[in-house]
Parts: C-alpha cells; sequence; structure tokens
C-alpha cells in the first residue's frame, strides 16, 4: 500500500506539471431557443453538436439547454443563433457546491446497502488510480468471486483499460450466460462508473446472504470495465483534482486539437452523417479519422468478440434515460424493439427513467455509439441487448454533487440486476385462468374450491427447465389443496407456457371483498422466485360500467374532441382516442367525462379495469385518470402503469399518470374502493399538454367497472330511440320509470304473438323501450345468476341475467332454438353472439319449450350463428348513422347446414328504425333476383352489390311506395347512393354480361382515403395492362398491375403501402392506368 501511495504521490505532482503548461479548457452551459427546428441545422452548420441536451419550457417557448466548449460557446456567440449562457463555467460550479462532512460521509455509508464502496479523493468521485486501487481490494477480499484485473488493451498515453470478472468461479471461464457493465467512455461522467463500482460491492458483501445475489453470482458470468477512457479521466484529474473537470474525449493527438468521443468511434454505421457525431477534431462529438481508430474502442471491439455476451450496460450522466438501438436513424427501431421495450419498461419501474431509441429519449441521434455496433455487429460475434443508463437529472448534470453519488448509483441497482437475470433463465408469471368449481362463474366465492393456472413467462434469453409453480398462503380464509405444487416443464427462451392447475379452497365465512394473499412460487434451477398474487378478491363482483368503444361516445361527454377511432384497438374494431385525427394540440386540457355517475351506495370495494396505450412527451404533457363524487373536485387514481408526475410542464409532482411511448396494449387495473358507499361517482380520462412538442396522444379501450358489495350496480347503455332492454338485476320496484327514470313515458312494449303495452319489467323478459337522449342508466338491485325462460314456437323476445351468456352456452336440452335466429338491437338489427345484462334479444324455435341461462355456464355446443354463405351475392345496405344489414342472393338452400329458417329476421322494430330484408322476413334466398323492403331516418344509404361472378352487373329498381323513381346499374361493389327518404322498396334483377363500349378509368373509391382505396377501370377489348402510383414528386411507389387483361370492368386495391409493403405517409398520390395504347392519369388523396 505504500509503494501505491508513493505512486499516486508522483502521479499527482507530474499531473500538475501538465496541468500548469495546458490552459483549461472552460465549459459553459447554455440555452438555445429553437421556435423552429431549422435551429438544429443550423447548430450543426455551425459545427456545434450538443453531447447532452434536456428540452426546457420557457416563456419564451421552447428551448434546450447542454454544455459547449469554449470554442463552440464563441461559434455559437457570433452565429446569430437566439441563445443564453446560463453557467460560465461548469467546474467553478460544480466546487461551489455545498461538500460533505466527514460525519455525513460516514453517516451516508453506514446507511447504504454495502460497506465497502465509499467516497473518492475527487470531488467524491474515485480517481482512476483509486479505481484501480479498489479492483485490487475486491480481489484481496473476495478472492473466490472476482478475478485479478486483467488488461484488454491501453491507450495513446500507456494506460491499461482493466476488466474484471464476478462469478462463482472468477478463474475459471464456465458455459454460464454472460453480460457486459462498462463506465466512462466519456471523461466528465464520474457517476457512470460510480454506481457500476456500487454494483460490484453489493454483489461481493450479499453473496451467501441474499438468495438474489448469491444466484446470479453463481450462474452468470459479470464482466466489468469501469474505465474505458482513463486517459481522457486522468486528464480531468490534472486539471482538475478537486473534481469538476469537463473534458469528454479521450487524449488522441490531432494536431491543432486533442481526442476523439469514444461513442462515436464504434463501427456499426460510424459517420452515417454529419448530425450523430462530428468530422472536425476540435469538437466534443469527433468521430475520429474511421471507425475503431482509437484503441479503448478496439479493445471493446476485441473483448466483445473474444465474448458471448447476451447484456451490456453501457452506463453514461445524465438526464433519467433508459436508451436503446438504433441511435444513428431517427424514428427506426430494431428487430427485437418489442424485447428491448418490454426490458426497459421494467427495468426504469423504480427508478422512472425514460426509456427509447436516442431521438426518443435525449432528442438527438448518435452514430458510431456503443449501442448500434454492440447489437448491429451480429457477424463477429453474437448480437447484444445492450442499452445505455443515463443517471441522474438535468440538476445533477455530470458531476453530481456529493450528497446525489449513492442515490444515483442506488436507483439503477435494480436495472443492474434486471440485465444479470435476463441474460439466463428468467421466469415470471404474467397471467392466471380460475376455474371455480361451486356455481362455475369464474370467481372465487365463499366455500369455492378453485383452480388456477398460470401463464409462465420467461423473460431471459436462454432456456428454463424444470419449471414449477407453487402456491403459499397465510390467508385465514384460504387452504391450499395438496398438491401444492405442480409439474415441472420447461419453457424456451423469451416464450411462453401455461402451468398445470393448482387448486385453492375459499372458507365458507371469508367475507365478500377480502383480498386475498397468495405468494406464487415459481422454480427454475433450484432457484424460487415469489409473486403476489394480484387483484383476487372473494365474491363475484358485478359488472357497474363496460364500454369497449364500439357504440360510439354516448356514455361520455367528449371534451375538446376525443372520439372513437378504427385506427387502433384492442379488441373488435375500436377505441376512445383523444385525438382521432393525429397528434394532440398545444396547451389542451382535454377529458373524456362519463356523463351519468354511477351509484356506489352498497358498494363496498370496486375496480376499475381498461386496456391502453399511449405516446405523449415525456416529463411534460401528461395523461391521467381521476374520479370524483361531485364533479368539480377530482382524485387522481394510480395503477399497474402509472408513474409520478416530475414537476415539469402540466406534470403535478408525485401525481400519478402517463407520458412517454407505450406502444402495445397493456392492461391497466385502478382501486375505486376509497369510493365505497358514494352516492355517486364521475370518472374521467384526462390528456393535458404544455406550449410545444405534441405526440399522438392516449388510447383507451375495454373499460370496465367491476363493483363488491350488498347490492351490485349495472349500467345499461341506451341509445336515442328505440332500444331492446331487460333487466340484468332482480329489482325492489319494477316499474320501468323507478328503473329507467328518463325513459319516455308510455313506450315501453314486450311481446307475445304481437307488440303489448306494458308498465312493469320481469325478469327474462325482453322489451322495447324508447328514450329522447343516449345514457348509461343505472340499474340496482341483487344479481340473477340463473333463469330458465319459457319460449313459444315462432319468435320470442327475451332478457339475459347478471352476466354475459354466450350463445353457445345457451342450454337448450330439446334442441328447440333455431340456429342462427339470436338478434340483437343497436340501431338495427345484428345477428349476436351471446347475450348481454341489461339488453334484450330475439330468439325463434322450432316448438314451444324451456331455455336455460347461467353465470359462467360452460361452451355446450358449437357456434350456431349462420355462416355467410360460399358464392352468395351479398347486398350491404347501410345508413348514414353507421347501421346496416347484409342480405345473400343465390344461397344454395340444398347445403344441410343452410335452411331459410336459420336466416329469418325478427318482427320489424319501431317506425323509423332501420331495417332491410327481403320480402317474406329474411336475409337470404335461393333466387338471384329479389325485391328489398326499407325503412330508415338517416339518409343517404349506400348500397353495394358483390356478385358471384365479377362483372356481372343487376338493375336495381328504387320505389317510393309503389312509384318507380329511380333505374340504377350496380356492378361489383360500386356503391348506389340513394337520397330520397321516401324510399321504402328496391328490386335487383341481373341483367347479363356487359363489355364496356370504351376505355374508362373511375375515381379511385373512396377518395380521400385511410388506408385502402379501390380503382376501376374499363376495358372495351383484351390488353396489356399496367397501373402504378405515384408519389406527388413523380417517383413511383408501387405497381399494382402489370398483366394481360380480358375485356371487361375491372378493380385493384391499394392499401396505402410501397413496393417493400411499408405503409407510405399521407398525402397526394396519382395512378396511372395504361391499356395497350391508352394512358389515363388520376389523382388521389391519402388522409391518415
Amino acid at each position: 500500500m505504500k509503494q501505491l501511495s508513493n505512486l499516486v504521490l508522483f502521479i499527482c505532482i507530474f499531473g500538475w506539471g501538465i496541468a500548469v503548461a495546458q490552459p483549461t479548457e472552460i465549459y459553459s452551459e447554455v440555452r438555445i431557443f429553437v421556435d423552429q427546428p431549422s435551429v438544429f441545422q443550423d447548430l450543426a452548420n455551425n459545427d456545434i453538436y450538443f453531447d447532452h441536451i434536456h428540452r426546457e419550457k420557457t416563456d419564451r417557448g421552447m428551448a434546450i439547454a447542454g454544455v459547449l466548449n469554449s470554442r463552440e460557446l464563441a461559434t455559437l456567440q457570433t452565429s446569430g443563433i437566439d441563445h443564453e449562457v446560463l453557467i460560465p463555467d461548469m467546474t467553478a460550479h460544480f466546487l461551489a457546491q455545498p461538500k460533505l462532512s466527514a460525519a455525513e460521509q460516514s453517516r451516508i455509508r453506514a446507511n447504504s446497502s454495502v460497506q465497502g464502496f465509499e467516497f473518492g479523493s475527487m470531488g467524491g468521485y474515485y480517481t482512476f488510480a483509486e479505481v484501480v486501487s479498489e479492483l485490487d481490494s475486491m480481489r484481496l477480499l473476495y478472492p473466490n468471486l472476482i478475478s485479478q484485473k486483467q488488461s484488454i488493451g491501453s491507450t495513446h498515453q500507456g494506460r491499461d483499460v482493466w476488466m474484471v470478472k464476478i462469478s462463482d468461479n472468477p478463474d475459471i471461464d464456465e458455459n454460464e450466460p454472460e453480460v457486459l457493465y462498462d463506465a466512462l467512455h466519456h471523461a466528465r461522467e464520474p457517476q457512470s462508473m460510480m454506481t457500476v463500482i456500487y454494483y460490484m460491492y453489493y454483489l461481493l458483501e450479499n453473496y451467501g446472504t441474499d438468495p438474489e445475489a448469491t444466484y446470479l453470482v453463481d450462474n452468470r458470468e459479470l464482466y466489468f470495465v469501469p474505465v474505458i477512457n482513463p486517459d481522457g479521466y486522468e486528464y480531468n484529474r490534472q486539471t482538475n483534482p478537486n473534481g469538476g473537470g469537463f473534458w469528454r474525449k479521450n487524449r488522441r493527438n490531432n494536431g491543432s486539437s486533442y481526442g476523439v468521443d469514444l461513442n462515436r468511434n464504434y463501427g456499426h454505421m460510424w459517420g452515417y452523417d454529419n448530425s450523430g457525431s462530428s468530422p472536425s477534431p476540435g469538437s466534443d462529438t469527433y468521430r475520429g479519422p474511421s471507425a475503431f481508430s482509437e484503441p479503448e474502442t478496439q479493445a471493446i471491439r476485441d473483448f466483445c468478440n473474444s465474448r458471448e455476451f447476451k447484456m451490456a450496460l453501457n452506463y453514461h450522466t445524465y438526464s433519467d434515460l433508459l436508451i436503446y438501438p438504433w441511435g444513428y436513424i431517427a424514428s427506426f427501431e430494431t428487430p427485437d424493439s418489442a424485447v428491448f421495450r418490454e426490458y426497459a419498461a421494467d427495468m426504469t419501474q423504480f427508478n422512472n427513467y425514460t426509456w427509447g431509441t436516442g431521438d426518443q429519449t435525449v432528442g438527438y441521434l448518435t452514430n458510431g455509439d456503443s449501442d448500434d455496433w454492440m447489437y448491429g455487429e451480429q457477424v463477429t460475434k453474437p448480437k447484444i441487448y445492450s442499452m445505455t443508463p443515463e443517471v441522474g437529472g438535468s440538476g445533477d448534470g455530470f458531476w453530481p454533487s456529493q450528497s446525489r453519488i449513492y442515490p444515483l448509483a442506488e436507483e439503477n441497482l435494480y436495472p443492474n440486476l434486471f440485465v444479470a437475470w435476463a441474460a439466463g433463465e428468467f421466469v415470471k408469471y404474467s397471467d392466471y385462468l380460475l376455474n371455480d368449481f361451486g356455481n362455475g362463474n369464474g370467481f372465487p366465492d365463499p366455500g369455492e374450491n378453485v383452480d388456477i393456472r398460470f401463464t409462465l413467462k420467461n423473460l431471459g434469453l436462454s432456456d428454463a427447465t424444470g419449471v414449477s409453480v407453487a402456491l403459499v398462503s397465510d390467508d385465514p380464509y384460504v387452504q391450499i389443496s395438496a398438491p401444492s405444487k405442480n409439474n415441472a416443464i420447461d419453457i424456451p427462451a423469451r416464450g411462453e407456457a401455461l402451468s398445470d392447475p393448482l387448486t385453492f379452497t375459499i372458507a365458507g365465512n371469508a367475507p365478500q371483498a377480502h383480498a386475498i394473499s397468495i405468494q406464487v412460487q415459481i422454480t427454475f434451477n433450484d432457484y424460487t422466485i415469489s409473486q403476489n398474487l394480484q387483484g383476487l378478491l372473494v365474491g363475484t363482483p358485478q359488472v357497474s360500467f363496460s364500454d369497449g368503444a364500439e357504440n360510439g361516445t354516448g356514455n361520455w361527454n367528449t371534451g375538446q374532441g376525443w372520439n372513437t377511432t378504427t385506427s387502433q384497438s384492442h379488441s373488435a374494431s375500436r377505441s376512445f382516442t383523444d385525438s382521432p385525427s393525429g397528434n394532440y394540440g398545444s396547451n389542451i386540457n382535454n377529458s373524456l367525462t362519463l356523463q351519468v355517475p354511477l351509484d356506489f351506495t352498497d358498494v363496498t370495494a370496486a375496480y376499475l379495469e381498461f386496456w391502453t396505450k399511449w405516446a405523449i412527451e415525456s416529463r411534460w404533457d401528461f395523461a391521467q385518470v381521476h374520479a370524483s363524487t361531485n364533479g368539480t373536485s377530482w382524485t387522481s387514481l394510480s395503477g399497474l402503469h402509472t408513474i409520478p408526475g416530475s414537476g415539469d410542464g402540466v406534470q403535478t409532482t408525485g401525481e400519478p399518470g402517463y407520458d412517454g411511448f407505450q406502444s402495445s396494449w397493456v392492461k391497466e387495473q385502478m382501486d375505486l374502493s376509497q369510493f365505497s358507499g358514494a352516492a355517486q361517482l364521475f370518472l374521467r380520462f384526462r390528456l393535458r399538454s404544455d406550449v410545444s412538442v405534441e405526440e399522438d396522444g392516449w388510447y383507451v379501450d375495454d373499460i370496465s367497472i367491476s363493483a363488491y358489495g350488498s347490492g351490485s350496480v349495472t349500467g345499461v347503455a341506451v341509445d336515442d330511440g328505440w332500444n331492446l332492454i331487460s333487466l340484468p338485476l332482480n329489482v325492489s320496484n319494477s316499474n320501468y320509470l323507478d328503473v329507467f327514470p328518463n325513459a319516455l313515458p308510455g313506450t315501453l312494449f314486450g311481446f307475445d304473438g304481437s307488440y303489448v303495452t306494458a308498465t312493469e319489467l320481469t325478469a327474462g323478459n325482453g322489451y322495447w323501450l324508447r328514450f329522447a337522449a343516449a345514457e348509461l342508466a343505472p340499474v340496482t338491485g341483487q344479481p340473477i345468476d340463473a333463469l330458465q325462460l319459457s319460449l313459444s314456437e315462432g319468435w320470442n323476445l327475451i332478457g339475459g341475467i347478471s352476466c354475459a351468456v354466450a350463445e353457445a352456452a345457451i342450454d337448450d336440452p330439446a334442441a328447440i332454438v333455431i340456429p342462427g335466429t339470436l338478434y340483437g338491437f343497436s340501431g338495427s338489427y345484428f345477428p349476436a353472439t351471446g347475450i348481454e345484462p341489461g339488453n334484450a334479444y330475439w330468439i325463434r324455435a322450432s316448438a314451444n319449450g324451456t331455455i336455460g341461462l347461467t353465470c359462467g355456464a360452460a361452451i355446450g355446443k358449437s357456434s350456431t350463428v349462420a355462416v355467410v354463405p360460399e358464392n352468395a351475392t351479398v347486398v350491404t345496405i347501410a345508413d348514414n348513422a353507421g347501421h346496416h344489414q347484409q342480405l345473400y342472393l343465390n344461397v344454395n338452400m340444398e347445403d344441410n347446414t343452410i335452411t331459410e329458417n336459420s336466416f329469418s329476421l325478427p318482427p320489424l322494430p319501431p317506425s323509423g328504425m332501420f331495417d332491410a330484408r327481403f320480402s317474406g322476413d329474411v336475409r337470404a334466398i335461393a333466387d338471384a333476383e329479389a325485391t328489398i323492403d326499407l325503412q330508415a331516418r338517416h339518409f343517404p344509404l349506400r348500397i353495394t352489390v358483390q356478385p358471384e361472378t365479377v362483372g356481372k352487373p343487376y338493375e336495381l329498381k328504387i320505389f317510393a311506395g309503389t312509384q318507380l323513381v329511380d333505374t340504377q346499374n350496380v356492378t361489383d361493389n360500386r356503391a348506389v347512393l340513394i337520397a330520397n327518404p321516401d324510399i321504402t322498396k328496391l328490386q335487383l334483377r341481373v341483367v347479363g354480361d356487359q363489355i364496356p363500349e370504351a376505355f374508362t378509368v373511375a375515381q379511385n373509391y373512396p377518395n380521400p382515403f385511410n388506408p385502402v382505396t379501390e380503382i376501376r377501370y374499363a376495358l372495351p377489348n383484351a390488353a396489356d395492362v399496367q397501373v402504378v402510383v405515384y408519389n406527388a414528386l413523380g417517383q413511383q411507389i408501387k405497381t399494382l398491375v402489370s398483366a394481360k387483361q380480358e375485356a371487361g370492368n375491372h378493380t385493384v386495391v391499394w392499401d396505402a403501402t410501397d413496393a417493400n409493403g411499408a405503409p407510405v405517409s399521407s398525402g397526394l398520390y396519382f395512378y396511372r392506368v395504361k391499356a395497350g395504347a391508352k394512358i389515363a392519369v388520376r389523382k388521389m388523396l391519402l388522409m391518415r
């Protein structure tokens, strides 16, 4: 140790001489106002490249703040770019920060989870010599866990780049998953090195006592390079021995300047452009004369090529970020982007770092960086899932104050452990399935035995073998049945598997809404991971509210533009979004608010669930879910995926919400139990933004509220006008105006062979009821778990029970239900696949008899929904409100799977409600020609016919009563619009094949379009045909047709993709149709 001290003293004295001989560079923090995107190009044109920036919102608009050297600052000051200097001398600013006393340092160290880690002599940070000394000390203290330091290369000035390995056999190369941790690519980022050293001590000191640390050391090979740039780091010590040196690059002698940015010198996409790195040797982002020109990057390259790393963390500072490839090009992710996103979301769940690609996080591009090479180079070595943590926030900067060294290291402990896990086998449960052996409704009720199966996901990059699941519980209301552990299974890397069932019993005296406490123990490779079973309560909840966006926004006040969209959906075809037409705007406060409050008077516990995804400016804009008992004061709700607000922009510090990028759908759950007993409960989904940077926004789908209590509340969604309704619960007062107080008096009609007026509602019966406005009508009562319904031969109007019953789960012991005759109503009749609570349905019986509805009933038969006959002619009639009916001609009724009764239609809905049917009250016939009866109130109507043979036209005769008012020819999928509200009848007949008389090209339909449109053209003779799409610049996008075609009418579809199948952007396009020597060109407009 004495020799080492003398050596350090020599270096310090020698370093002082160098510092005197070379003037110290002054670095300044500046704010640049970026009122327009061209400012970034202006900076590049002036050879100003930022290493790190953080965006700021000022009273003068958007700005970026970053650190510049004196040369770059001088250039900026003469460039005319609007800016201000925030901190003239960053080193002086660091040195002026309060230093910890010896007592404070001791207290922090004593409270830490590691004891070997301590403060260094350079402003609290280890010097390079001290790092080397720490590596030697680790080897001395833990010779069986850490290797002797090894040099993987030397620098321009002859310093070694040291590497060590931590594992249970550190001096033996075992066949175990390998992980790389490195730091100090950039010499002015010492917190990166301190974070790595802290983690190393954590592993060494906790081995043998902490099961997780022990397992990872035993089953992984963890490699560490804590100082990649020793020359640059030592130069900072020589010029600023008390810390705060801002030299960034290595110390290559460029002639008139020094240094290469090591994180721009790697080989993948090196020098891709002059924005992601600089060609100027004087720049702090100088990429060097060639890829891997520097001995430090060569050392990392050769070391990686000699190993089989699966994961890597390249530590940097600062900005509270986790960055993954690609860095060299904007808005372009790797083929493994889904893996990176999943890992990043998990790794940052506690430190709340913003994650994404470079342009999504730091806001600029880098080429020749370590992440891109480690992942992108897959020839000389396997691909490495490499990421860059940027440790510390904008207030920490490159040299955080002493008091921040430990907290910043500690907040990255979980990400460090995660990547060690992810390199090997790493199994957790992601979901579970319940099967109860009581009432069979899928919920754990008192006294029931319950089977549970787990979806097990191997998050790791190695196969997991012998995976088993066990249940453990100390819950007095839960008894785990033998066997408590299931059979072992194998799960491939990144794969999933469903476990065998395990069984537990709920005590008969278990209270409703009791939170079940069960620990799920997943064992693999002799290690057990424990997870708490989430979100399972005793009892059967009642769905108080549900909305999947399929019926529009009638349940909601839509604020500044919330609506449904078909561009994104979790289920079915629609979801809710704040900005259906594109990105959200600046300074918006946009809420989707429940119109009718829920009654929680009898509720003891409740949960809100929904599926969601989002793209929201990180740290500044915010999406939140709120609840209110009065509609004016709102409580922010936290969930599985919310993060605390940053305090910047519109985010209130600590309040839960969403920002950043979540590109795949996730299920969210929020506890509403704090509002139990409330007479009314409002909900809203609110998105707020600040003055600049707008993103795609927020998508929400499949919203549901499940409530527990002595009484249940169910919301029945009704439209303005006529609705088919039923009782979803047993109610104390069955008068329809007490159950539905907003219904129009005198409009309740039941059915008993014909429509009859009624005033009382009976469970199991269906009714027509009219409302003046759409609403979510709350119904309070006791659950109806099962009903027996008596049917008469012919049509019956029935109601449901308190849970959804699939059509195939209807108990029909005598097989009296005619297949395909279950119809619901939502502005028009539609073939139903099940019976929902609160709705009514038509069903046709072949004889008198009884059917049964039961909550949780198993599927007893295959679905009997009538299947669209093959080769039939499809007539589609739609009104202007989105209601439609499909009718079928040319149906082969000799097929024993198809009967005319299966396509029969219920009695007509009330006058004015949309309906279309063939004469005889059917929607499918064997004939090729037919008469269609119509009623509607939303015009125009749109009629299309898809004939059995393409090009065979139909003649459509249009009648108002008995008067013929128009005749049109209809060819394959060409729409006919009817605006006359007096139309009540249509006649279709085949008029035979027709050859066009001339070459014509129709305007594409629809136009504008998103994303599919049809191009139609007519050929009087057979010809060689080309149909080509061009953009507005005349560049060829895609060839749709290049073939010889026969005379006739032709249609080709373009789905707004290019020749490679990639989607094209919105804008003006042209299509050119060439048939022989004839050519026609038309415009079309794509609006995404």
